[in-house]
């Protein structure tokens, strides 16, 4: 729900603590099935690319969502 969503970033900060020099923001995803989420967005990044090393680097994943939102 949209009220767990500042206890989820204060989760992620403890597992990784360089996320707090990055801006977060959230967004409402309705799946097709009627499902809700929110998900955590993570920025700003100049381009896809230093997004994705972020995403090695620091999140230590080998893959990400990166999408683009105005």
């Amino acid at each position: 729900s949209e009220k767990l969503v500042s206890i989820e970033w204060k989760r992620l900060l403890g597992i990784y603590p360089e996320i707090s020099k990055k801006i977060y923001e959230y967004k409402k995803i309705e799946l097709k099935n009627g499902e809700i989420y929110f998900r955590i967005l993570l920025g700003k990044f100049t381009t896809k690319k230093e997004s994705e090393e972020y995403c090695l680097k620091v999140l230590k994943k080998n893959k990400c969502i990166i999408k683009t939102y105005e």
